[in-house]
């Protein structure tokens, strides 16, 4: 039996959400935290014990790491669980342990590391990303004036995913449209647009996981919609069998070597599994909308998972043994 730790983390907010479960019980979310080891089926082989760090020294009793075979780090937000991930950093200075996704490295990738990270990887097409935190609307303007963006360009609070704090801002006219947001020197990402429409008009977007450097599809979401995330899938593609047909194929049918760029992302970015969000340009090209370990896994565990996000965690279950095995070797 592999003894496992994973470190889970609250926000920096101190915000935690809590679903209640179809048994009436409550189940809490930590938003910035994904947990890939709950969906490892029992007879794994792994005992797992979570830690909750609350980040700033706050955390009452911190594990001990040396009684433990691995650490998972599962805390995956750069900005919105920067000091759960410090305190993490800090907990496995000088570990005898083997560590998946070491804070240290999943602190570097916030949405303007990766565009830096990547900018230059033959194959891919990384949309310029700028960190700013404006005190009112004319720093933003102030940003396109100076040329360090163009329109169209994209608004976002950092640390927020799923696409339901996003605007797209086409030119001058759409800027009072950001007076909604709080320009009180909290940060914002400015990304450029990329128009990545297929011939046919609809926009394809799809995600790996990558494994120990191997990538694995998990799914293409096909829409006419730009901003593309799950509900996608309910509005266009579960009253379109033929988009659905599509997306099997992509699953089914996948090569890793139709991805090049998969090895260099790994390298560049050293993680030890983490997420690819992108969608393929007309000239072959991957554009890329995040690289993080936070993407989602799988929405809803409850009706049991689809025999490719099997594999995903079987792969995962696979890189933690051999974690363990090779440190076991290191010091036989």
């Amino acid at each position: 039996m592999i003894r496992v730790l994973s470190l889970m983390g609250v926000q920096d907010s101190g915000l935690v959400q809590a679903e209640q479960l179809p048994n009436g019980a409550l189940h809490l979310l930590f938003q910035g935290t994904e947990d890939f080891l709950r969906y490892v089926p029992r007879g794994s082989g792994l005992k797992v014990t979570k830690a909750l760090l609350l980040g700033e020294g706050r955390t009452r009793s911190l594990p001990r790491v040396n009684h433990f075979d691995v650490v998972v780090n599962s805390i995956a937000d750069p900005d919105a669980s920067h000091l759960a991930l410090e305190e993490a950093a800090s907990l496995l200075e000088g570990a005898a342990v083997p560590v998946i996704n070491h804070p240290t490295r999943v602190l570097r990738t916030t949405r303007d590391g990766i565009a830096a990270m990547l900018q230059d990887v033959e194959g891919l097409h990384v949309p310029r990303t700028l960190r700013v935190a404006p005190r009112r609307l004319a720093d933003v303007e102030a940003v396109v004036r100076r040329g360090g963006i163009d329109y169209p360009f994209l608004f976002r609070p950092a640390g927020t995913h799923g696409g339901t704090a996003l605007d797209r801002i086409t030119g001058p006219g759409d800027l009072p449209t950001l007076e909604k947001y709080a320009f009180d020197g909290r940060d914002y990402y400015l990304t450029s647009f990329v128009d990545f429409r297929s011939p046919d008009g609809l926009y394809r977007k799809l995600r790996f996981f990558v494994v120990d450097g191997r990538p694995y599809p998990r799914h293409m979401i096909i829409t006419d919609q730009w901003n593309i995330h799950q509900r996608n899938r309910r509005d266009r593609m579960a009253a379109d069998p033929a988009l659905r047909a599509e997306e099997m194929r992509f699953i089914e049918d996948f090569d890793p070597a139709s991805v090049p760029a998969i090895d260099e992302i790994h390298r560049r970015v050293g993680l030890d599994y983490f997420a690819v969000d992108c969608a393929r340009l007309q000239d072959g090209r991957l554009v890329v909308f995040e690289v993080n370990a936070g993407a989602r896994l799988a929405n809803d565990a409850r009706g049991g998972l689809p025999r490719h996000v099997r594999t995903i965690v079987s792969a995962m279950v696979r890189m933690i043994r051999e974690r363990v095995r090779e440190a076991d070797a290191a010091t036989a």
